[in-house]
């Protein structure tokens, strides 16, 4: 009989244990990687629901961004909302960066780095050798909702640094879960992931050798009578244009995209200096009227 009565309050400490060992991070106490960054069963002990929403938001100096620039530092922002019935006031969360190549498999690998300080509340890092197999952000503690946790309402954290890769990296996938909870354990809760592509973008270096080499203008005939040809190659945007005559009046100043003629009947006979700006184009010429 006193075996018994040991025996049942030990049961239930186990079970309690069993129960809430997510609460504090799903990686760091149970080497769960809810993300299925890595292809895993996800929150397995609580229940899927398309009914709580996952979103997922790439910031850069808090606006979003679909493309990233190599070694720069950016934000994850996670919104998730409560579509069903079921009455979920807490939450908790994972995500995780990883290379497009392999993304959802066994074989994902981590891009760039997620930070380990100056997280937010209730936010930890947990790294793959506690089990999981990838890198995570996930909560300490469970997350209150915004609202009551019925219908309508959702479940929001911000702030979470992520380094960019290297250069050469490539599109790099964001996976992240929420799991909306009730707090009395796993029962009756609802989880749900996403994933989200993110490229990467070109360097400025390189934009500005694409547009040197791409663009090409030419101004003919030099010397020209009663018309100047204006054309642009491989423009993608439109190019101000201004022709100035030696006394300073303005004869020409308008936008062109790709090409032009212009009549010069009426112009006097002299020099006249074409001066054209756009993105990453900035040339000027000379031309003779006769």
């Amino acid at each position: 009989m006193e075996k018994k009565i040991l025996l049942m309050p030990t049961l239930g400490i186990f079970f309690y244990l069993t129960l809430t060992s997510s609460a504090g991070g799903g990686a760091k106490n149970s080497g769960v990687d809810g993300t299925k960054a890595t292809g895993g069963g996800g929150c397995s002990c609580h229940s899927y629901n398309t009914a709580t929403t996952v979103g997922i938001e790439l910031d850069s100096a808090g606006l979003p961004v679909t493309s990233y620039h190599p070694g720069q530092s950016y934000t994850i922002k996670l919104t998730g909302t409560n579509t069903g019935s079921t009455t979920l006031p807490y939450f908790g969360f994972q995500v995780t960066v990883v290379k497009a190549a392999g993304a959802g498999t066994s074989t994902a690998v981590l891009a760039g780095t997620l930070g380990t300080t100056g997280l937010p509340a209730s936010v930890r890092y947990t790294s793959a050798s506690t089990g999981c197999g990838i890198d995570v952000l996930e909560q300490s503690s469970r997350i209150g909702a915004t609202g009551s946790g019925a219908t309508g309402s959702t479940y929001n954290i911000s702030g979470l640094p992520w380094t960019a890769p290297v250069s050469g990296t490539g599109t790099v996938e964001i996976y992240a879960c929420i799991n909306a909870v009730n707090g009395s354990g796993s029962g009756g809760d609802h989880w749900n992931n996403s994933s989200t592509s993110i490229t990467e973008a070109p360097s400025l270096s390189t934009m500005i050798e694409n547009v040197s080499k791409d663009v090409e203008v030419s101004v003919y005939p030099n010397p020209f009578v009663n018309q100047i040809n204006i054309h642009f190659d491989n423009a993608k945007v439109k190019n101000h244009v201004t022709i100035v005559d030696l006394n300073g009046h303005l004869w020409i100043d308008e936008d062109i995209e790709s090409s032009t003629v212009i009549n010069t009947a009426g112009w006097a006979a002299g020099i006249y200096s074409v001066k054209i700006n756009g993105s990453g184009i900035s040339k000027a010429f000379s031309v003779v009227k006769r």
